[in-house]
């Protein structure tokens, strides 16, 4: 009885550790996902990445960023760019007065398909959201909810 029991009960512990190792890196392991129920709409892993406005295939719904290393046409001035990294902080740049880049830094937290980023510029710490279209094959597609 003692041996089924030992048996039973290593099986179970070896099977929790397989569930929890399986589910290690997955989108929900991520600090930036909010812990507010909801799960994110997306893979956020594949969000990890530094992502540069492609302001020739923005679509009257959604503007879309492609990876850095993409090979983008000229462009007239620096591209936004948004880079997000696995731990919630993320770095937006864009385009100063001088065609040089402008960085704000910050923190992120998904909720559903949004993305709610804490910035901070020269005039101090603001809020900013998008919604995530869609995040699939090197193309990262979003909508402005509201900025600064």
């Amino acid at each position: 009885m003692i041996r089924v029991f030992l048996v039973v009960a290593f099986a179970t512990i070896g099977i929790l550790a397989c569930k929890t190792k399986k589910n290690a890196g997955t989108t929900t392991d991520s600090p930036a996902v909010a812990k507010t129920g909801q799960k994110p709409a997306f893979n956020v892993d594949l969000l990890v990445n530094t992502w540069k406005h492609s302001r020739e295939e923005d679509t009257q719904g959604a503007r879309t960023y492609r990876p850095e290393t993409y090979n983008f046409p000229p462009s007239r001035g620096p591209r936004t760019t948004y880079s997000f990294d696995k731990k919630g902080g993320m770095v937006k740049a864009y385009a100063g007065p001088t065609d040089g880049y402008v960085e704000e830094k910050g923190t992120y937290t998904i909720e559903g398909d949004k993305i709610i980023a804490n910035l901070t510029n020269e005039k101090g710490k603001y809020t900013t959201s998008f919604q995530v279209i869609s995040l699939a094959d090197g193309v990262l597609k979003m909508k402005d909810l509201y900025g600064q």
